[in-house]
């Protein structure tokens, strides 16, 4: 199916489609907003100016934080739900994030590359994705960008950006608290306190601690798993040097020492000792623990518990500066991280499949930004962005009892980045402007002193690769855009763009029995072009929007999750380049305001991909002459690219006064299809529905509001996603049950 929307009924169009701008807006209009019939304007950024989201000639989702909030959206993993065609997924259930949005994904459990889609916080980038697991807290909105982004923002992405908009500080001195508790005896408490100091200097502080939330058990002991212990802080300094010089100055930090989810087991595991250990029928059930080597070389004890011990802290400046005829924006930015992680890939208390990451990650970025005043009759931003990343992590598996050692894989990488680029927009007649945009990337990366040990359970070390390999990888690429809109009424927009998105090339550096050194061969960076279509309509006086996206991606170089042949120890885990892929679907969001306190959103997302041209390896034999491995190669032609093909959500809100209160009961929904994985139909993640409610109450003019609130309310099981890591060893990560609170909030 490669038709577009056009050829779906009205009645589809109409109620499967989503909410305007985002799937977001179906909740914005509160019931103290109920006055208004028409559909709240939001204003947003994505262009680097104030403009409201249906003149943006994007496919774009704005998220408001009411709508977060009622959905319990506690990181960038959670707002998947919420987007037509986002997906985010925990590597193995660790702390290293994938993220796709049309397809568009990387896969790889290693710390070391960049994603397909970028992640922003107030336009400041976070290159390595193990950064973007930070608790979310104080955010006005989120815009997320689907398709290449790169001649407005810093960092290039072929897959879409999401941004975070943080709360900023306010004129006039206020402050307030929310207190959350749901099932399991999670806890949190957000609180935030605003105002000015000087006339000229402004201030905001801002936080977060989480407890609590254990949901999974040993399946043996009964013991729980998953309590979370986390906590964020954030103060925001803003100064107005003069009428036209202002400076931002944002310093934050997280501290995360929660329990890590656990996995469950998909079929019957074989233990070293030949006992076996049945498949899990329940969701919830887990299993954790170690060989006594692999503990002591961690400093942990055998049965402890999966956990993270992580650390994160930046810090930001902003300065802008108003000129007569444009405005010089410098964002300088500085981002820490240390992470210390156990995870048990087995989901047993054996000692095939346990890992521990040991990371230490910095970014250095400044980005030098110079645009068109708001207002101007011709719009256009030009830029250059530099950023310096350096990664040192020491990663190591527990292998005891499935290959008789345990893996020691240090390795060190740095990357440097310089770009620039620029947009400018024409109003070519009175209905018709464009948008040109070119940006040129050049990028340095280097992987040093990587190498792979083995130490047996009495020390003893065995070398699996060639000592301290170093890598390199350079490119110079082009990317760009160029779109044309027409705005032939006030509230109808159509457009159509062809756009060029890179994505880094990298390195494969997780573990490895490579003794030639073809493992970290660098694979090279991914190009794509994308065609879209689009149009943004608003009738029916406003209680109507209808937003609709059409798109064909023609990618080059996919970076795939794959293998390649060791001549010495035979198949072994890579990342590869697909050297041609197609991409193709489409998006519809509504949003309907039949009366005043109603609002209804649907959204719909419908992604196909495929392989045009790629020999994968598939397996390996060995020759019983020499011992030495040979590929045997699977042609994937045609075959689908791993992402669900349909994702919808929709969302219902109704608000009244009752004697001096405001009520509002909301309700929101989601469904994805089939997750088709390559490794075989054991791994594929089936369709699953997700549902959510809530219904909050507060006084008309006082300060406090209660909600009530259920997530998962159905209960549906179901997988965030499938694999394994060992031969024999399946597992799958389970998504939250059914859970359900309240939150008390106070404003001042």
């Amino acid at each position: 199916m490669r038709q577009t929307s056009a050829r779906l009924p009205k009645a589809l169009l109409l109620g499967s489609a989503s909410i305007l701008v985002g799937c977001g807006l179906c909740c914005e209009a509160r019931a103290d907003e109920a006055e208004s019939d028409r559909i709240e304007t939001i204003t947003v950024t994505a262009q680097h100016r104030s403009e409201t989201a249906q003149d943006v000639p994007i496919a774009l989702t704005v998220l408001k934080a009411d709508k977060l909030s009622d959905n319990g959206v506690d990181t960038v993993n959670d707002i998947q739900y919420l987007v037509p065609s986002f997906e985010a997924t925990p590597q193995f259930g660790s702390g290293q994030p994938s993220f796709r949005i049309r397809g568009i994904g990387f896969e790889d459990y290693a710390s070391n590359n960049s994603p397909t889609v970028g992640i922003y916080v107030d336009d400041y980038a976070y290159p390595i994705p193990l950064m973007t697991q930070g608790t979310l807290f104080d955010i006005d909105h989120v815009e997320v960008l689907r398709g290449p982004q790169g001649t407005l923002y810093g960092r290039n992405t072929t897959g879409g950006a999401v941004n975070f908009a943080i709360n900023k500080p306010t004129d006039s001195f206020t402050a307030g608290a929310s207190l959350t508790y749901g099932r399991y005896d999670d806890a949190r408490l957000d609180f935030y306190a605003s105002g000015p100091i000087t006339d000229k200097l402004r201030i905001r502080i801002a936080g977060t601690t989480e407890q609590g939330g254990a949901w999974q058990h040993d399946r043996v002991t009964g013991d729980s798993l998953g309590d979370k212990d986390k906590g964020a802080v954030r103060v925001i300094t803003d100064y107005d040097a003069t009428d036209t010089l202002k400076f931002e100055l944002t310093l934050h930090g997280l501290k995360d020492n929660s329990e890590q989810q656990g996995l469950y087991l998909l079929t019957p595991l074989k233990t070293a000792g030949g006992a076996v250990i049945p498949a899990d029928t329940n969701r919830t059930a887990t299993g954790w623990g170690t060989s006594p080597s692999f503990a002591q070389e961690i400093g942990i004890s055998p049965d402890q518990k999966p956990f993270r011990d992580n650390e994160g802290w930046g810090a930001d400046l902003r300065t802008e500066w108003t000129l007569p005829f444009a405005v010089l924006t410098n964002l300088a930015s500085y981002e820490g991280f240390d992470r210390r992680e156990y995870d048990a890939f087995d989901a047993a208390d054996t000692a095939d499949a346990d890992v521990y990451f040991n990371s230490r990650a910095a970014v250095y970025s400044d980005e030098l930004r110079l645009r068109s005043r708001d207002g101007a009759g011709l719009n256009w931003t030009g830029g250059v962005y530099v950023a310096y990343e350096h990664l040192n992590e020491v990663y190591r598996s527990g292998f005891i009892d499935s290959f008789g050692v345990n893996a020691y894989t240090p390795y060190s990488q740095t990357a440097k980045t310089e770009s620039g680029y620029g947009q400018i927009s024409p109003q070519l007649t009175s209905t018709i402007s464009a948008d040109l945009g070119v940006r040129i990337e050049h990028e340095d990366r280097e992987l040093y002193h990587f190498n792979t040990f083995g130490l047996t359970s009495t020390q003893q070390v065995v070398d699996f690769t060639a000592l301290n390999q170093d890598r390199s990888l350079s490119y110079t690429l082009p990317s760009g855009l160029a779109r044309l809109n027409w705005k032939p009424i006030d509230d109808v927009l159509l457009y159509g763009s062809v756009s060029r998105g890179i994505k880094s090339g990298g390195f494969t550096a997780y573990n490895t029995t490579d003794a030639t050194g073809i493992g970290t061969q660098p694979f090279q960076p991914e190009k794509l072009w994308a065609y879209e279509i689009g149009s943004k309509t608003s009738f029916d006086q406003g209680r109507i929007q209808l937003n609709n996206a059409a798109y064909w991606y023609d990618y080059t170089d996919q970076q795939v999750q794959s293998s390649i042949v060791d001549p010495v120890y035979g198949q072994i885990g890579k990342v590869v380049n697909a050297p041609k892929s197609t991409i193709t679907g489409f998006e519809s969001e509504i949003t309907w305001k039949p009366i005043p306190a109603l609002i209804i959103g649907q959204s719909v997302g419908y992604t196909r991909g495929w392989y045009d041209r790629f020999l994968d390896v598939g397996g390996a034999v060995q020759d019983p002459a020499t011992g030495r491995f040979s590929a045997i190669y699977v042609d994937r032609k045609d075959q689908s690219i791993e992402a669900p093909k349909l994702t919808y959500g929709g969302s219902v809100s109704y608000g009244w006064t009752v004697a001096d209160f405001l009520a509002e009961l909301g309700a929101d929904y989601s469904y994805r299809t089939q997750y088709i994985s390559h490794f075989g139909a054991l791994y594929n993640v089936a369709p699953y529905w997700l549902a959510n409610a809530h219904f909050t109450v507060r006084p008309e003019s006082g300060p406090w509001s209660l909600t009530l609130w259920g997530r998962n309310i159905l209960d549906a099981k179901y997988d965030i996603t499938r694999n394994f890591f060992v031969a024999g060893d399946n597992v799958g990560m389970a998504g939250e049950p059914a859970t359900y609170g309240f939150t008390a909030s106070v404003k001042f």
